[in-house]
């Protein structure tokens, strides 16, 4: 019974002191990862969409980047927070920190190869073919709040970003 009384305690404490550990517009996440929301698009953000390098450096603004989706368990985590955060939008698709060299090599912003058999994957992604491409989320079923992860051109643009911030220690 102490065991679960400590695991309830936990659960009820470690957001909270999260939160002291987070930037200032970085918000907790499961109690692991600090999490920004960038909107950019002028209906309800700062401006027009934006390119991925745009992002991420609006992103390194902030002493963050981009978030890393380097498992399924980020991924709900990330699915999570854009059904918990009051700016995001439904049906938005945000820029996240994956890139193709023009080499064709995939890795995420912290220089860890991408694994391109994950299921973060959208069906039939990533695509073939040269030249640098970029990630982002985008959303597949909103009833059941699924995202998978796609991926966009150089040129492409977005309305959103997600940065991550390592929690200060």
């Amino acid at each position: 019974m102490s065991s679960l009384r400590t695991l309830l305690l936990l659960g009820a404490v470690l957001p909270a002191v999260l939160s002291q550990y987070c930037g200032a517009s970085f918000k907790p996440v499961l109690g692991t990862w600090c999490f920004h929301l960038g909107i950019s698009d002028p209906v309800v953000g700062p401006g027009a969409p934006q390119t991925w390098p745009v992002s991420r450096a609006e992103c390194q603004k902030l002493n963050a980047d981009l978030v890393v989706i380097d498992s399924l368990e980020k991924m709900e985590a990330v699915a999570y927070y854009l059904s918990q955060e009051s700016n995001a939008v439904s049906g938005y698709v945000y820029w996240v920190g994956g890139q193709r060299s023009a080499s064709g090599d995939w890795t995420w912003v912290n220089s860890k190869n991408i694994d391109l058999k994950s299921h973060i994957w959208l069906p039939n992604e990533p695509r073939d073919g040269s030249g640098i491409r970029y990630t982002r989320i985008v959303p597949a079923d909103q009833t059941h709040n699924r995202h998978y992860v796609s991926t966009g051109k150089a040129t492409s643009v977005s309305p959103g970003y997600i940065c991550e911030q390592s929690p200060a220690s």
